[in-house]
């Protein structure tokens, strides 16, 4: 578990900023009101919500494991809009639903993943769901290749990325999955919690 240390002053952002970062995020206007205060935190999870709830734009990657209805994409989003109040850049993607738009025949309707890897544009990135489903043939082929290239190019630049996913950080299906070179930097990059029934 992460040990508390001490930390400079965090600016918090004006609303105009808030606002302006909000819609900017990514963030589902359903997962807008999921923020940490309203997190019900029981002995199972509480492991995982102390290690986001210290969480710091300076710090490692976080992988937040656990079963479905554990709570871990509430969490993720919490942490969003934490960061956000303290005016720092934040992306929210759901790992399924961007491989999709990266599989668009057209061009123009796919993502541009630069947004998603420069700091500039993406201080902390949520990855929700990562090893979500099973692609095959060329869809497991540009699966690898956006995430490599995604992964990798936030570690090349030094920023951290949020992970949550049902499958065990590093585990033989995780692998089966994403394959080894994308998992060998998630479980090499990460801080790993689990978030337990709720």
């Amino acid at each position: 578990m992460r040990k508390p240390a001490s930390r400079p002053a965090i600016p918090t952002a004006t609303p105009e900023r808030v606002a302006e970062l909000l819609l900017v995020s990514g963030l589902p206007p359903a997962y807008r009101d999921w923020t940490l205060e309203t997190y019900d935190v029981t002995d199972a999870n509480r492991e995982a919500f102390e290690a986001v709830t210290a969480y710091a734009p300076d710090d490692r990657s976080l992988y937040v494991g656990g079963q479905s209805g554990s709570g871990k994409t509430r969490l993720a989003c919490g942490l969003l809009l934490r960061l956000i109040e303290r005016a720092v850049v934040c992306k929210y993607a759901n790992v399924p639903d961007l491989l999709e738009r990266c599989f668009a025949r057209d061009e123009d309707d796919r993502p541009d993943l630069d947004r998603l890897i420069l700091p500039p544009l993406c201080r902390v990135l949520i990855l929700d769901d990562i090893g979500f489903g099973t692609y095959v043939g060329w869809k497991r082929e540009a699966m690898e290749q956006t995430l490599y290239r995604l992964i990798n190019g936030r570690i090349e630049h030094g920023v951290p990325t949020v992970y949550t996913s049902n499958l065990p950080c590093g585990g033989e299906e995780m692998r089966k999955r994403l394959g080894d070179p994308i998992v060998s930097r998630i479980a090499r990059e990460c801080e790993v919690v689990t978030a337990g029934a709720r």
